[in-house]
């Protein structure tokens, strides 16, 4: 059980932000994927090996296709469950990349979790995800971002290690995950006023699986992303719908996201092994002359 005490012990420590002084540096927040409910493992380790099934996940983002130099991300994971089910160990490695000018950002991570079944329908776990994390800055990328600031060439990184933790219970039909990202909430030291540093934030997501028979089913679902020293709590709510080999699907993210407060899914299911789906977010009127085609492209394989 000692899985179990480390978790609540990161997560207390991380509640009453027990942290030395915080250097003056700019707070960036954790890209979520706008298909989130394809990429639980991404933000809450203790979903590892939690469907009994290993799993390999690829999803690519791109703010807008009309900027090739814009925004854009990916991650790739790998989890499957180890041992009898009554007791069973997760493990996995995650992987994400992210380019958003001038910074490039990235991490690896590995994820453990144990699960405990407690009844025929209900089981409980948790997990850690150990990361190594860079962030890497264009300097000349910079200075064209703030011409009236210090003048600085090159390029420069700077390396931390971090940790996720999380805790995640199934009660069929029902499921509900609860991590803590970021939790040594390092900074990553640059020249000038560039420094930059990750937040500690909370996750929360929860949801059931309506069955109509054996190839359909409906999946609503929310999740909630509230960093721990802001006052602000982001919310998105996703409804997926299996029909046979289709996937069809949307999002609402409105209350935070005003430029585009909808995306829409669609894609494949080959057998409920392999997963194709393409989300497309609609800008709001306002915003249709700057924001144009943010796509999202997700592939999981089951086995």
């Amino acid at each position: 059980m000692r899985i179990f005490t480390l978790v609540v012990i990161s997560v207390f420590l991380s509640l009453f932000n027990l942290q030395a002084q915080e250097l003056p540096a700019i707070k960036i927040r954790t890209i979520i994927p706008k298909q989130y409910q394809h990429n639980f493992v991404f933000f809450n380790p203790a979903y590892a090996g939690s469907e009994s099934k290993r799993e390999i996940g690829i999803t690519g983002h791109k703010l807008s296709m009309q900027e090739p130099g814009g925004p854009v991300n990916g991650l790739v994971y790998y989890h499957a469950p180890s041992g009898a089910r009554e007791l069973q160990t997760g493990i996995g490695v995650v992987s994400s990349f992210e380019k958003f000018s001038p910074y490039t950002r990235g991490r690896f991570g590995f994820v453990y979790a144990r699960g405990l079944q407690l009844t025929k329908n209900l089981r409980v776990a948790a997990g850690v995800q150990v990361n190594g994390k860079f962030l890497n800055i264009s300097y000349e990328d910079y200075r064209r971002l703030n011409p009236n600031g210090r003048y600085l060439t090159s390029d420069d990184s700077d390396v931390w290690p971090d940790l996720d933790a999380g805790i995640w219970v199934n009660a069929h039909p029902f499921f509900l995950g609860g991590s803590i990202m970021n939790i040594m909430s390092r900074t990553f030291e640059f020249k000038g006023d560039a420094s930059r540093r990750e937040m500690r934030e909370a996750l929360l997501t929860g949801g059931f699986k309506i069955r109509f028979g054996e190839h359909y089913n409906l999946t609503p679902s929310v999740l909630m992303q509230r960093g721990l020293d802001v006052e602000t709590t982001e919310l998105t709510y996703n409804a997926t719908a299996v029909l046979k080999f289709l996937i069809v699907g949307a999002s609402y993210r409105g209350d935070h996201y005003t430029q585009m407060p909808w995306s829409f899914n669609g894609g494949l299911n080959f057998g409920d092994k392999v997963y194709l789906v393409l989300a497309a977010s609609v800008p709001d009127n306002n915003y249709s002359e700057i924001y144009k085609h943010e796509l999202e492209a997700n592939l999981r394989v089951r086995f």
